[in-house]
């Protein structure tokens, strides 16, 4: 299997923030919260506790602005975030790479992503790509509730064990630093990088002595 990350891999995007400011840009609550949570005291506190227990309380929050919007209502703005949007912020190399392997054989090619569901369909969608695993949102009587049922984030090496594919990866493409357990199993190890956590990944393809291909932004 060829296995890819969204957020920053096959776009220079967080998707899953991108989407909510794309859509809830009219939202006075929304902006307000988005001021708080850019504050330099909230991004250590919510740095911390990804750190110690993967939990982003900035992203949990930022969901409950989502509570009582219709599954169709939410499907429909990710297929428009997706054209209008992440088509103007897509990694260029990686997604031809993506294009290419579905051409040739599209079962073998998987996106794992903690991008919200509605994203990862939409981006699915978009690059004919059939298969995906995302961060589940909760919907009660078609509407979403703004919580989680299933979150990916720092969790994709168990979810992808629990459906039995762990040990079939043949190459994975990936910028999260969070993935680091998930890159052990890959036989080839793409690794996207940015400035902002350069420094991170060359100590850890040190301490792993890993033999990886670089994609460097």
């Amino acid at each position: 299997l060829y296995l890819f990350d969204i957020c920053g891999t096959i776009y220079h995007s967080n998707t899953t923030f991108d989407f909510l400011e794309f859509y809830l840009k009219d939202n006075k609550a929304f902006r307000f919260y988005r001021i708080i949570y850019k504050t330099f005291f909230w991004k250590v506190m919510n740095r911390i506790l990804k750190y110690l227990f993967h939990y982003d309380m900035t992203r949990t929050l930022a969901l409950r602005f989502l509570k009582g919007i219709s599954y169709s209502e939410l499907s429909k703005q990710a297929k428009l975030f997706t054209e209008v949007y992440l088509s103007q912020v897509r990694n260029i190399e990686i997604y031809n790479t993506i294009e290419h392997l579905i051409s040739i054989d599209k079962s073998k090619v998987l996106l794992v992503s903690a991008t919200i569901d509605v994203v990862a369909e939409a981006v699915a969608d978009s690059l004919h790509c059939e298969q995906y695993y995302s961060t589940a949102l909760e919907y009660k009587d078609g509407a979403c509730t703004g919580k989680m049922v299933k979150d990916l984030l720092g969790n994709k090496c168990i979810f992808l064990n629990e459906k039995g594919i762990l040990h079939q990866i043949k190459s994975f493409f990936t910028d999260d630093l969070t993935d680091a357990d998930l890159l052990e199993y890959s036989e080839i190890k793409n690794i996207v990088c940015y400035p902002k956590t350069r420094k991170r990944w060359i100590k850890l393809i040190a301490q792993k002595k890993w033999e990886v291909s670089m994609l460097e932004y």
